[in-house]
């Protein structure tokens, strides 16, 4: 097809220049476009051109691109430095996530899998895409990708955080203070901040951090603390890391008698 000659008809330039939708609307130059991505292999280029697998599982941060699969890229090779932009949406043209541009985390070679940053809406098979490099991406879709990527994790924190403070009366059990159990990104608490005002002279307190470090992997104890007594200082400071699996915060009376114990958690929002 000459792209040059149909703009033409399209422009009716002159009067032997005759439209044909069926053949020369901007629908089926896009129609006709979309034939030739999937056969387009990937070169040693900045950018490359994909069609989403028809094997494909709809999803917001994994892209099967097939015609990337064994092409002689190394694993990783797109990783933080190319982005992902959804250039046509098969099942909804000109609906979500078309136009938008997300940053590649993790590529497989063997599968063509690309993983990026949460797209606003499913990407499915057969949508079309372009891999770009940063070089060729200028600074104000640097800095968009930057702050979606941040605002994604920040929502995703407080879409976790059912609750942040309550009282906690010991059983003599380890019970559970704080926990994020599973949250849907990157979680940032800072801070359990737990007040010993009504702990006795006979009582002792054990307080432990965990944290899971694998997608359904089990908890990890990270430290603990034994607080025997009246405390001088009753408010205790439990601080957290940033974490992606689950982060959780125990106490358990080993000595005396129960008591109330409030608590509050502090994250990064």
């Amino acid at each position: 097809m000459d792209i040059t000659s149909k703009l033409a008809l399209i422009m009716n330039k002159d009067r032997n220049e005759t439209f044909d939708e069926s053949t020369d609307s901007l629908e089926a130059l896009r129609d006709y476009l979309g034939t030739v991505f999937a056969a387009l292999s990937p070169r040693i280029s900045p950018w490359f051109l994909g069609e989403c697998d028809a094997a494909m599982v709809a999803s917001t941060t994994d892209l099967l691109l097939s015609n990337l699969a064994g092409a002689g890229l190394p694993d990783n090779i797109l990783n933080d430095n190319f982005y992902v932009q959804v250039i046509y949406n098969a099942d909804n043209p000109g609906a979500a996530p078309e136009g938008e541009i997300r940053l590649v985390t993790d590529f497989t070679e063997a599968t063509g899998l690309t993983v990026c940053d949460a797209f606003s809406a499913n990407v499915e098979a057969g949508d079309l895409v372009a891999v770009i490099h940063e070089a060729l991406i200028g600074p104000e879709l640097n800095l968009i990708s930057t702050l979606v990527r941040a605002i994604f994790d920040i929502v995703n924190a407080g879409l976790v955080t059912t609750e942040t403070g309550g009282t906690l009366t010991t059983d003599g059990a380890e019970q559970n203070v704080y926990i994020n159990n599973d949250p849907a990104g990157v979680y940032e608490p800072l801070v359990v901040q737990i007040d010993f005002s009504n702990q006795a002279a006979g009582d002792t307190v054990i307080v432990r951090e965990y944290y899971r470090i694998t997608d359904g992997g089990g908890w990890i104890e990270d430290g603990a603390v034994a607080y025997a007594g009246i405390q001088a200082t009753p408010l205790k400071d439990v601080e957290l890391k940033p974490n992606r699996f689950g982060v959780k915060v125990t106490m358990e009376r080993t000595a005396g008698g129960a008591a109330d114990y409030d608590w509050t958690a502090v994250y990064r929002g």
